[in-house]
Order: structure tokens, then C-alpha cells, then sequence
């Protein structure tokens, strides 16, 4: 069973990288029809849970996580449980569904020669582009916020703590003497 901590921890890092409205933009465009009951900033929360645990990333690992890993208070927090007809009760997401979404993202980001033959060299660079960018801002939304720059800090033989290297060489007095302040 996943926390509901972890799935909020995740979905607040999905939400900040804007990754889901980006692609959103790339399938209104050319959506006709009824709306989807999968979004794709759940998609995406289900996808980093499955790969978080070092697992396979597949559609039936996908919608594992998203309808019998969590809770169903957090699976209709998240909107992956539907209303009945009757409306009374709500039943997971099926997978289909979860085919669906990654299939409609896959026309509109496969740049392969193999998959989408008919594409210009630009067009296929500008997907590439958009495929890149989308994985750049989720790895930037996974880091913390607060994460310290990195500071290189070294310790010279005059034992004050500096940010460089030291002007001079240390010397075998200078450790013995160093060793003889150990002792006082």
C-alpha cells in the first residue's frame, strides 16, 4: 500500500513541473469527443509510484498503482475512481483508460522512423524537443527545493578552514607541530 504522504509528495512535484498542462495543450488540439475520466497529471503521479519502487513501467503496473496500491479516499482525491450510473458508488479506473491516455500522448510525441514514417526531419526534431523537455522539467520538479549548493571546502596545514587551495605546501615540521597541538 503506497501513503497517501508519498502520492501527495509525488502529485505536488508533477503539479509544479507544468509537464501536465504541456501535454494537455498537445491533446486538446486534436480531441473530439467525450473527456477523458484519466488526467494527465495522474497519469503521471501513477507512472513516477511505479517507477519509484524500481518496477516495470507498463500500463498494468500504471493502473496497479493508481486503483489497488492506494486508498480508495486517495484514489477519489485523485480522481481515479468513477461514479456509477446510479452514482452512489465509485469503481477504479479501468485500464483501457490508462491505454488510452498514453496512446493519445504517444501520436502526438513518437518522433521514430519506425512509428510515425510520414514526418519531416523538423517535425521529428520538434517532437524530440518536446519529448526532452518534458522529461528535463519532471527530473527538475523531483529535486528539493531547498537543496544546498554544492561548496568544495579544504583544510590546509594551518588547520583555518578556506575555500582553495592552500598557498603553500604543507611540510613535515608543519604536521609534526600540528600533531604536538593534539597533545596540549
Amino acid at each position: 500500500m503506497i501513503r497517501r504522504c508519498e502520492v501527495e509528495l509525488v502529485a505536488s512535484a508533477i503539479h509544479r513541473s507544468g509537464v501536465a498542462d504541456d501535454v494537455e495543450k498537445l491533446l486538446v488540439l486534436h480531441h473530439t469527443g467525450r473527456p477523458r475520466e484519466l488526467s494527465v497529471e495522474v497519469f503521471f503521479v501513477g507512472a513516477v509510484l511505479v517507477a519509484s519502487r524500481g518496477l516495470t513501467l507498463t500500463l498494468d503496473n500504471v493502473h496497479k498503482a493508481l486503483t489497488r496500491w492506494i486508498a480508495p479516499s486517495v484514489q477519489n482525491a485523485l480522481g481515479t475512481r468513477v461514479k456509477t450510473e446510479s452514482g452512489v458508488q465509485s469503481e477504479p479506473i479501468t485500464i483501457r483508460q490508462v491505454r488510452y491516455l498514453l496512446s493519445a500522448i504517444e501520436k502526438r510525441l513518437e518522433f521514430s522512423v519506425g512509428y510515425a514514417p510520414d514526418l519531416t526531419d523538423v517535425e521529428r526534431e520538434i517532437r524530440s524537443e518536446a519529448l526532452q523537455s518534458i522529461i528535463d522539467k519532471l527530473i527538475r520538479a523531483s529535486h528539493p527545493q531547498t537543496m544546498p549548493k554544492s561548496v568544495s571546502i579544504a583544510w590546509d596545514s594551518s588547520g583555518v578552514e578556506t575555500f582553495g587551495s592552500p598557498r603553500w605546501a604543507a611540510t613535515p615540521t608543519s604536521d609534526a607541530a600540528d600533531a604536538d597541538l593534539d597533545d596540549v
